[in-house]
């Protein structure tokens, strides 16, 4: 077995780990588990030979756990929106695109700007003919950073932000919480839209650095 070591855990081995926590991860519905759940997983990762047994190789055996919670499942939600540099196709499954959510929010006609999709929170200049608009999206427990982002961008820009709150069809948000939405996005002059997506199968990963 190869000496244990701080080097630079190599990109196929990282991406190849990746790909078998997402497609557990996904498996298990990871967005719906609580922290106790998430919690024991992150024990069985760590045991699991092809996940911590693979990372153990070039980290100590103690800081294996914090490497697969704050390197691959960190960005876990990036790479299911299809944004992350290096982990987008480790995840087999993921959300179409922010195409969808302008299609799903309404926005009938309108495309996205080339070079506009961004994160923290995830956003778009959405564009029909010489109008564009920002769309914000997430989760509703992510709702006060999207308002934050809108205001903030609404300030810097003028125009009025679209913010989009998503939920799965097997965990959507209540009839309250939206109607809670509703006015604190019309206190702030923006438009609060509530839409559906589910997961899609995506492609393979690459076959050149994986291993199954």
């Amino acid at each position: 077995m190869p000496t244990q070591s701080t080097n630079e855990i190599p990109l196929p081995v990282r991406r190849q780990v990746a790909t078998l926590l997402y497609r557990e991860a996904i498996s298990m519905d990871w967005e719906l588990r609580n922290n106790d759940e998430k919690d024991a997983q992150y024990t069985r990762w760590v045991d699991d030979p092809e996940i911590g047994g693979r990372i153990a190789q070039y980290r100590p055996l103690s800081k294996v756990r914090v490497w697969i919670k704050d390197t691959p499942m960190k960005e876990f939600d990036r790479a299911l929106e299809g944004i992350h540099e290096i982990y987008s196709d480790c995840a087999e499954q993921g959300y179409a695109g922010p195409q969808e959510i302008l299609e799903k929010a309404g926005l009938d006609g309108w495309t996205v700007k080339p070079g506009s999709v961004g994160e923290k929170p995830m956003h778009v200049t959405a564009r029909s003919g010489q109008a564009e608009r920002y769309v914000c999206w997430g989760k509703s427990e992510k709702f006060n950073d999207l308002i934050t982002a809108a205001l903030h961008q609404a300030f810097l820009s003028g125009g009025t932000p679209l913010i989009v709150v998503s939920s799965r069809p097997d965990a959507l948000v209540s009839e309250a919480l939206r109607d809670e939405h509703v006015m604190k996005g019309e206190r702030c002059g923006f438009n609060v839209v509530h839409i559906e997506r589910s997961l899609v199968p995506r492609s393979p990963v690459r076959t050149d650095d994986a291993l199954f």
